[in-house]
């Protein structure tokens, strides 16, 4: 390859690399330092601060003081004052949950003690209402069938199986009775429990739905807080994204491929490092290419 086109590939490496820097940029702004003043977090993290409680408890901005000047200390403390807000909507969330908690467990209770009760007063109800005199003429009948079937005596057949016919009819009068108590029971149930104790649970239950509303409220509160903090850290990011660009990166990138860089911009992650090894490397062969070639021709002009 002649110099001609060594120095056009040269200039083409330059050019590529400067573009892949600036993309990169683009995407991950933490992927450069710049005066180690692009060097903030959470840009590579903000879901998982954004979401996760620990996290967000622990959250703080990497960030130094003296770097003032470019306004990040206002947006600290306008996020710690918004994460700030997020704890304080947590702690009533798990203030209200815990009330939550003990109104469900004492409804409960209430609930319990209250089928108790409905189940002896209907019991007692089935006492009260069943015939009293249908059940003795059940057993007075069942009695004298069975004496008479004891007494062994086939003229006594035609008693007993009268007497089975009105033990039969008893038995229905008896099955009516109680088809008629269970469906006035089933009609009125709630007749049956404690109009104290079901003052209280209704109490209860307006107490879960209100508390429940509350919940729903800081949730949705919570939720609008990380909307606004996203925000923010987008708004952040594009405005911190902004102060790089091509040019930058062009001038980047002829410090990596001519190996004079100042330090004022740094690579900062794995994936830009490789670039520029790989363009280190590339620069390196084209330049040592392009020297041999020099070389040998002066050493063909003597």
């Amino acid at each position: 390859m002649n110099k001609k086109k060594l120095l056009y590939l040269y200039f083409f490496i330059i050019i590529l690399f400067a573009g892949i820097y600036n993309v990169i940029f683009k995407l991950m702004p933490d992927s450069f330092v710049v005066n180690k003043q692009l060097n903030i977090l959470p840009f590579t993290k903000d879901y998982s601060f954004l979401w996760n409680d620990n996290d967000m408890l622990n959250y703080k901005i990497d960030i130094d003081n003296n770097y003032s000047n470019i306004s990040l200390i206002d947006i600290q403390l306008k996020l710690n004052k918004q994460f700030s807000l997020i704890s304080k909507y947590r702690s009533e969330v798990e203030q209200q949950e815990l009330s939550l908690r003990n109104i469900i467990l004492k409804r409960k209770q209430l609930v319990r003690q209250q089928e108790t009760l409905i189940e002896k007063n209907i019991e007692q109800y089935k006492h009260d209402m069943i015939n009293k005199s249908y059940i003795f003429e059940k057993n007075k009948l069942t009695n004298e069938i069975k004496s008479l079937i004891d007494l062994n005596n086939t003229d006594m057949n035609s008693i007993i199986e009268n007497k089975k016919i009105r033990l039969n009819v008893i038995e229905y009068k008896i099955a009516f009775n109680k088809y008629k108590i269970l469906q006035y029971i089933s009609k009125n149930y709630s007749s049956f429990s404690d109009n104290n104790l079901s003052i209280q649970i209704k109490n209860l239950n307006k107490q879960e739905t209100k508390i429940r509303d509350k919940i729903y409220k800081f949730e949705n509160q919570i939720g609008d807080i990380r909307g606004k903090i996203n925000r923010n850290l987008i708004a952040w990011k594009n405005s911190l994204s902004m102060k790089l660009d091509i040019i930058d990166f062009i001038y980047y990138s002829i410090g990596i491929s001519t190996t004079t860089t100042f330090g004022d911009i740094i690579a900062n992650s794995k994936i830009v490092r490789l670039f520029v090894s790989i363009q280190l490397l590339i620069s390196i062969i084209i330049v040592t290419s392009l020297v041999n070639q020099i070389i040998q021709k002066d050493i063909g002009d003597l």
